[in-house]
Parts: C-alpha cells; sequence; structure tokens
C-alpha cells in the first residue's frame, strides 16, 4: 500500500491539473448607487466593475445592477482577460431585471477625465490559459453608450478625433463598444439583451464584434445596435485552408439601424451586418439606414457560409447584400447569390418608424450623404427616397433631397431614444424589450 501511495497521489494531481477550472465560479455583485470596497457581495456589493476586475477568474459571473458606469477611476474602459458572464439590469436589491426600462446598466465615461483611456469600452478575452474545457462567456443586460467618450464639435454634429489642448477634450475612441476575442478551441459565446450606440470604430470592425475560434459558437441575440459607424462584426480567429472548424454564429432578432460611414468619403464602415470567413445563420433582424449595406459578406472561400431567414431591410443607401462586389436586393436572393444557402427565404424590404426626439430626426433627415466615386456631383435622391426617410423618422412627408455634399455625421444618440427604439420594434422581427428575462439567466 505504501508503494501505491506515490502514484496515487500523482494521479490525483495529474487530474486536478487537467481537470476543466471554475465549472461553477464565484458570484460577484456590482451597484454605483450602493456600493463600496471590493467584497462584491449581494450584501455589500461593489461600486463598479473596473474595481473588481483583478479579482475575476474563468466561469465567474458578475451581476451589475442599474446605473452609470465609468470604469476604475473614471477611465471609461473595462478589459477583462478571462471568460466569464457579466449579468446587468438588475434593480438594487439584485431580485429583478428591467435592463431596457426601470433599471438600466449603462457603461460609459467621461472624455475629459485625467484617467481617460481610449480603445473598447468593454472587451472580453482570453489572455490566460485555461486548461480543459473552457467556460462559457456570456454579457446580457448590459448598455455600451460611448455618448459621453466621444468629443463632439461645439453644434454637436460632428464626431471628432483629435486631441483639443486648449479643452483638454480628447480624441473620440476608434474602436469597438463592445469586443469579444476568444482563442479558446471550442468555446461557446452569448450576447443578448444589449444596446451598443456612439461608437465610431474604423475599419471592418463593428460596433458590436465578437472573433470566435476554432470550432466556437456564438450567439447574437435580441440586441439594438444604433447610431455607430458599424453594426454587427462577426469574425474568426481561426483561418483553415479549408471551412472544417469555422467558428459558427447565430445571429437573431437584433435591430441594427443608423450606421454611418466612418467619415464622409470613407470607403468603410456603414454596414449593419460584417462577416469575416465564418459560418453564419442570420435570421428575425432589421437592418436599417445604413450609409453602405444591411449585410456585407466578406467570405473568402468558396463554400457558401451565410443564411439570410426573414430579415427586414430599410433605407440602405447603397443595398442590401453585399457579396464581395455583387450588389443584391432581398427579392434577387434566391437566384443571384452565391455565398448563401438555401434556407435563405423570408428576407423583404419593409417601412418603418423609429421613436427618436423631433430634433435628432430633423438633424440626421437634413443631412448630406457623400458617395467617394461621385464626390465632385450632386447627387439627390428620388421623392419616394426621401419621403420613406421622413416617414421612417415621423416626419411629414414632403419633398426635398438629400444631396451629397456635407461633413454633418454621427451626432450623438440619446439614451432615451435608443430605448424607446428598442422596446418599439415589430413583432416578431429586431429586439424585443426584455424586461421579462430571468433575474438569473441559465
Amino acid at each position: 500500500m505504501k508503494r501505491l501511495l506515490p502514484v496515487l497521489a500523482a494521479i490525483a494531481a495529474w487530474s486536478l491539473l487537467t481537470a476543466p477550472l471554475c465549472a461553477q465560479g464565484k458570484e460577484y455583485y456590482v451597484s454605483a448607487n450602493r456600493g463600496k470596497g471590493k467584497k462584491a457581495t449581494k450584501e455589500q456589493p461593489a461600486k463598479d466593475l473596473g474595481n473588481i476586475i483583478e479579482l475575476l477568474q474563468p466561469g465567474d459571473t458578475v451581476h451589475i445592477a442599474g446605473g452609470v458606469y465609468t470604469g476604475r477611476s473614471d477611465c471609461g474602459r473595462d478589459q477583462i482577460n478571462v471568460p466569464i458572464h457579466l449579468i446587468g439590469g438588475y434593480d438594487d436589491d439584485f431580485t429583478s431585471r428591467d435592463p431596457w426600462g426601470a433599471t438600466p446598466t449603462v457603461f460609459g465615461g467621461d472624455n475629459v477625465a485625467q484617467n481617460f483611456a481610449p480603445g473598447i469600452r468593454l472587451e472580453i478575452g482570453t489572455a490566460k490559459n485555461i486548461r480543459g474545457t473552457p467556460p462559457s462567456i456570456l454579457v446580457d443586460g448590459l448598455i455600451i453608450d460611448n455618448g459621453t467618450r466621444n468629443q463632439y464639435s461645439d453644434d454637436g454634429a460632428i464626431l471628432q478625433r483629435r486631441f483639443q489642448p486648449r479643452t483638454g477634450k480628447n480624441a473620440s475612441p476608434d474602436a469597438p463598444g463592445l469586443a469579444i476575442a476568444c482563442n479558446l478551441e471550442g468555446i461557446e459565446i452569448t450576447v443578448q439583451n444589449c444596446i451598443v450606440m456612439n461608437c465610431g470604430p474604423t475599419g471592418k470592425r463593428g460596433a458590436l464584434e465578437v472573433k470566435g475560434f476554432k470550432d466556437g459558437k456564438v450567439t447574437i441575440r435580441n440586441n439594438l445596435v444604433v447610431n455607430n459607424t458599424s453594426g454587427i462584426a462577426c469574425l474568426s480567429g481561426f483561418r483553415p485552408s479549408g471551412q472544417d472548424g469555422l467558428p459558427k454564429f447565430t445571429v437573431e432578432n437584433n435591430t441594427v439601424l443608423f450606421t454611418w460611414k466612418y467619415d464622409p468619403i470613407a470607403t468603410h464602415g456603414g454596414c449593419g451586418l460584417v462577416l469575416e470567413p465564418t459560418f453564419c445563420k442570420a435570421s428575425n433582424n432589421v437592418f436599417g439606414y445604413g450609409d453602405c449595406y444591411g449585410v456585407s459578406n466578406g467570405n473568402g472561400g468558396p463554400w457558401q457560409n451565410l443564411t439570410l431567414a426573414n430579415n427586414a431591410f430599410v433605407g440602405n443607401l447603397m443595398g442590401e447584400y453585399l457579396e464581395f462586389n455583387t450588389v443584391l436586393a432581398s427579392a434577387a436572393f434566391a437566384d443571384e447569390a452565391s455565398k448563401l444557402t438555401e434556407g435563405s427565404e423570408g428576407n423583404s424590404t419593409i417601412t418603418l418608424t423609429a421613436k427618436v426626439t423631433p430634433e435628432w430626426a430633423a438633424r440626421y433627415a437634413a443631412r448630406q450623404v457623400i458617395d467617394r466615386q461621385q464626390a465632385e456631383a450632386e447627387v439627390e435622391a428620388t421623392n419616394s427616397r426621401a419621403n420613406d426617410l421622413r416617414r421612417m423618422l415621423g416626419l411629414p412627408l414632403a419633398g426635398g433631397s438629400i444631396s451629397a455634399s456635407s461633413e454633418v455625421w454621427m451626432h450623438r444618440l440619446p439614451l432615451a431614444d435608443a430605448l424607446a427604439i428598442g422596446r418599439s420594434m415589430p413583432d416578431g422581427r429586431g429586439c424585443a424589450n426584455p424586461s421579462q428575462a430571468p433575474a438569473t439567466p441559465k
């Protein structure tokens, strides 16, 4: 028996090293209204997520009450390097949730704060090594609003990107509002019941951006992505020579509206859904009022990688679906798309009235959009386009036109407008108010 003891001890030690970690992690609680210290318990919550990030381990869950959060020391940025669950929208007692109603959990910042940090507002990665099957990642019921992190012109119309020494205003962040990048094989990632708004990332990035890895499964459901320079981006951190192992995305019941080009003459941005080589099923979404396309598919392989089913498109200036350099309307998907699966059915063009303030609506309707290829020419919209736009914004129908020679772009959308939009989408497509979400989702 004595001879067996060292062997058994070695086996036990090896089992601990190779077993999945944190199958059931620790629970933390955060409340802007009554938080203090780092106990982060339900009875004594922490004041800000940023104050307890260093405590988090794979598999932990953080419950966040309604309130405005500006990061540790008002830096306006949270970076988490382990897979965890973040759940917002609670009341201060953590007994109920109403994330788009009475108790919104808002991640913002202060552009002129001493510790202001540009970059992604909420970033979740996997820098630490994890043995065994990785825990999942969940972000549920958070509002990412870069409005207070941005710098605007004096009239509020222009998103400015240079530091102002005279006033101490920092450049607007050139990054997503919410980004998850995971290099763990087979990990499951879910983003649901969130609002991402007033973000100005450049390139092919998304205001809401998820990068999957080999055999990963990503679900992006019931989110509102509104008033950004890009919408949802489904990216891949795994690039095989074929299609085996590519991450699989499910994008369902999201609303993506008012997606601007990065700047007036940019050739990037302005798309509701952007895809790298991945597999994706996008269903029951609303992609509306993008400066470029509703969906942009950058599939680099010969396979059919995208299913578009029962999505609604409205007012995207350059087209509903871009497949490489081919622009297709929803009526042409079945006949002319080469990267869409046979299940791509039920897509349509709709009319939509967004509940925004008259001041914001009037500024948006009066803006002028530059087409880079026709920057020297005046381009007038047809009467039907102008009237569709005014109908969508709830303005009286009129003549008028949208020309192509102004720098007015990306004025800030009030949070109240975003919440009203999120609670008023048509049944069946787009997002819905998650007020009935359980206090602790599975």
